[in-house]
């Protein structure tokens, strides 16, 4: 049998990536995303996402708002425990909460109570997390 050569290095480092990325992505957990669909940003992510043949949940947490004990875990898995990274600090509700001056416990009840201030999209596998923003950063931790 004779070995087909690929059209291009380009081609062949791409597919190398996408075999790479799926065999590390079988060996953790579940990738979710903290989704928004009305986010471009979010939808990059899904894309990008099944582009890479990458299954998620996607958790929407506008619908559904987290639980102080989610916030608290998902803090810990982005390494951010004052909560600063999470909340979107050019929105108009976190500037007038004052959350800039906020204590983290202050921060996380203000996710869970508006959390449409939650920053996004957020991917999370296994123990490690991250605010996709651009969408490509979401391969770091998959």
């Amino acid at each position: 049998m004779e070995a087909v050569a690929p059209k291009s290095l380009a081609a062949c480092g791409s597919r190398l990536f996408t075999v790479r990325l799926r065999l590390r992505y079988s060996l953790r957990m579940t990738v979710t995303v903290w989704f928004n669909p009305a986010c471009s940003k979010c939808r990059g992510v899904k894309a990008l996402l099944e582009q890479r043949g990458i299954e998620a949940r996607y958790r929407l947490y506008l619908e559904q708002p987290p639980s102080v004990e989610e916030i608290e875990d998902l803090l810990s898995k982005l390494g951010d425990p004052e909560a600063k990274q999470l909340l979107r600090s050019k929105d108009v509700g976190y500037i007038d909460q004052g959350l800039a001056d906020a204590t983290p416990t202050q921060r996380i009840a203000a996710s869970c109570a508006t959390p449409s201030l939650i920053n996004r999209p957020i991917v999370v596998s296994g123990e490690r997390a991250i605010v996709a923003r651009p969408p490509e950063l979401a391969l770091e931790v998959l």
